[in-house]
């Protein structure tokens, strides 16, 4: 019966294992079997081959086919392929992977995405659920997959220069600590630190977002009733110590970068009609946004008094304007200098 442990299964030449059907990925007409832990699943060998070339090798090695060059998961193969027994004439084998602790549920989302993948046009995956799919994907060399979820999570932290509220934190985090780990990713690191570094240290609870993240493993040890900062520390906390450090070097110098925008509001032409009464009119932008210079200068821009007449002559404010303009794109740009550890 699916689902109910299968005490008696088929001899062959190693001992026996209790095993358990996959609820969802036991196909009547599977030609290959796969277990991890106690759970198995029978598959179409031809959709894994199709798609992982993890798999393609698996099996031309156990038909007899001996590759060229070693494939660059040989030692992995081997492993596997050491452990295959044959059951009612299908092959087994076992998956079993060490430091791999969600294998099971993330190689379960790979062959749900690789019979449903249409679904997600109307029906996104969860976060979590897409970087587990990440994991298996590129485990077992799912180009295809691994290529929806970097353009997937890269959607979530577009890198482009924020013009509104910051990202949740436990997405910036775990959105930092992939982009270490997938090359792909690396777009998102941009964004991620800057938002990071406004957002921290912060007075209000920036973390209520309706759970929208609430399925996000930042910390397998979280404490699901901390909250304020108590939260924004412990999810800060799973930050590599050497990112950790780089954060605060960016806050220094978005800090810094308020230097250069308050000598921009300073300028003076030659005309007698110039003042710097307009100075003092963004300290309270700056005090407000200290780790956001880039939008301490949309707020200036967008500010009536800091440019209204008598403050500027005619020659100087459009020049101003340009070179606050030139400044924020000169912060954006740098930031790709700041965050290489």
């Amino acid at each position: 019966m699916d689902g109910g442990p299968e005490e008696n299964a088929p001899q062959a030449s190693k001992a026996p294992k209790t095993f358990i059907k996959h609820e969802t990925h036991w196909a009547a007409d599977g030609s290959l079997l796969l277990q991890i832990g106690d759970t198995r699943f029978k598959v179409l060998k031809s959709r894994l081959v199709s798609e992982s070339t993890w798999f393609a090798a698996l099996i031309e090695q156990r038909s007899g086919i001996v590759p060229a060059e070693p494939f660059p998961d040989q030692d992995e193969i081997d492993r596997v392929l050491a452990t295959v027994e044959e059951v009612d004439g299908l092959d087994l084998f076992y998956l079993d992977v060490d430091n791999y602790p969600n294998h099971l549920e993330s190689f379960s989302l790979l062959l749900t995405s690789m019979s449903n993948a249409i679904d997600y046009i109307y029906s996104p995956p969860k976060l979590a659920d897409t970087v587990l799919l990440l994991e298996a994907a590129d485990f077992y060399r799912a180009q295809r997959y691994v290529d929806f979820c970097i353009t997937y999570i890269v959607g979530l932290l577009p890198d482009r220069m924020p013009g509104g509220d910051p990202a949740n934190r436990a997405l910036l985090v775990k959105g930092v600590k992939l982009a270490r780990r997938y090359p792909g990713l690396s777009l998102i690191l941009r964004p991620a630190f800057y938002d990071l570094a406004r957002l921290w240290p912060a007075d209000d609870d920036d973390d209520d977002d309706d759970g929208q993240y609430d399925d996000l493993s930042v910390a397998d040890d979280d404490d699901a009733t901390v909250n304020g900062d108590a939260k924004r520390a412990s999810a800060l906390e799973k930050l590599e110590s050497s990112d950790l450090v780089l954060l605060l070097d960016i806050q220094k110098r978005l800090v810094f970068a308020w230097n250069d925008i308050v000598d921009i509001m300073e300028y003076k032409c030659e005309s007698a009609l110039c003042h710097k009464h307009h100075v003092g009119r963004i300290h309270h932008i700056r005090r407000a946004m200290a780790f956001d210079p880039i939008r301490g200068i949309h707020m200036i821009l967008a500010s009536p008094p800091v440019f209204a007449k008598g403050h500027y002559c005619a020659e100087s404010t459009p020049k101003i304007r340009e070179m606050l303009r030139k400044e924020r794109n000169r912060i954006w740009k740098d930031i790709h200098l700041w965050y290489v550890p």
